[in-house]
């Protein structure tokens, strides 16, 4: 099957295109590279929303071991302290 978007010849398979049920071949005309291409380009909220989820998942998991982290040096110092 040939991509619409980019014109090259890509096998009919999940792996170079997309679903598509109301189409009668049962594939979207554009290959995957293309449509998530043009996709980034149309909707760049979808892809800030992307990376703002990133930042928050790293800062939530960054918070956690700090926490942690903090716990354990207390304890540490709390130890120390009751060996003086």
């Amino acid at each position: 099957m040939i991509c619409t978007k980019c014109g090259r010849d890509k096998p009919e398979t999940e792996k170079y295109f997309y679903r598509d049920k109301r189409e009668k071949s049962g594939w979207k005309f554009w290959c995957r590279l293309c449509s998530k291409n043009n996709t980034k380009k149309n909707n760049p909220a979808k892809s800030n929303r992307e990376k703002e989820a990133r930042y928050k998942r790293a800062k939530r998991i960054m918070r956690r071991l700090y926490l942690m982290h903090r716990e354990i040096f207390n304890e540490i110092i709390e130890h120390i302290g009751d060996e003086e």
